[in-house]
């Protein structure tokens, strides 16, 4: 009785949440807030564990195919395991790599044949090897001029102003193919858009809680029609998110 009794809980998995958005819109913010709000652990961007990536802006025509790929790889791995927790957040999924590789792509880094190898990947991680993706995103919205300085302020040495220089556009690119994205899925799956400019959630309590309730109410209307995931599997409710 007690195996069938653990056999019948394994039957439950945790709702995954995508947080989408360029660099600079907030996503590793906002993955930390919900962490210490919903006491988890979000799986965030490694990207210092890209040795590509620090060389990239500065030779980004040679190394953008094989930064993106690396990115791939290391994604696969961040989405593979499934946690035993309520719920899973996962910052910059492997949709939003796909977005800047197409952003990539449109600026010149890389050459359409490298673009359909990396397509050609991205299907089979995704697919083939049967990546579990989110149930549910939340998208960053922020114009171009908004990301530029808070990527001036972040500070990393590596993002090198020469880069936004030499590449004016490269910021709206990313933009729009996020706009893009959004448009397109929010037919198929919930997505919740945060203002990112105009709600302070860093510093500002009531900017806040007032994002944390734009995303709760959102997640619990989601979870009282869809119990389930499209995997046929039931979601766990965390106490937090029960539906009344």
């Amino acid at each position: 009785m007690e195996k069938e009794i653990t056999a019948e809980k394994l039957k439950v998995r945790p709702l995954r949440m995508g947080i989408m958005g360029g660099m600079g819109s907030g996503k590793s913010t906002l993955a930390e807030l919900l962490g210490k709000r919903w006491g988890i652990n979000p799986v965030q961007e490694r990207f210092e564990e890209n040795p590509y990536l620090e060389n990239f802006y500065k030779d980004y025509k040679n190394l953008s195919f094989r930064s993106q790929i690396c990115f791939l790889a290391l994604n696969r791995k961040r989405m593979k395991a499934i946690s035993d927790g309520p719920i899973e957040v996962f910052e910059a999924p492997m949709q939003n790599d796909n977005l800047f590789c197409q952003t990539q792509y449109e600026a010149g880094f890389m050459d359409e044949k490298e673009r359909d190898l990396y397509l050609e990947w991205y299907g089979v991680v995704t697919q083939e090897l049967g990546i579990a993706m989110p149930d549910f995103y939340i998208v960053m919205d922020a114009p171009p001029e908004v990301l530029y300085e808070r990527i001036k302020e972040r500070g990393r040495d590596f993002e090198q102003r020469e880069f936004f220089k030499e590449n004016p556009d490269y910021l709206e690119k990313l933009v729009n193919n996020v706009a893009e994205w959004t448009k397109k899925a929010i037919v198929e799956c919930p997505v919740v858009i945060v203002d990112s400019v105009n709600n302070n959630f860093v510093d500002n309590t009531e900017d806040r809680e007032k994002v944390f309730e734009q995303i709760e109410n959102e997640i619990t209307v989601f979870l009282s029609k869809n119990p389930r995931g499209k995997d046929g599997v039931q979601f766990i409710i965390p106490d937090f998110l029960k539906v009344k």
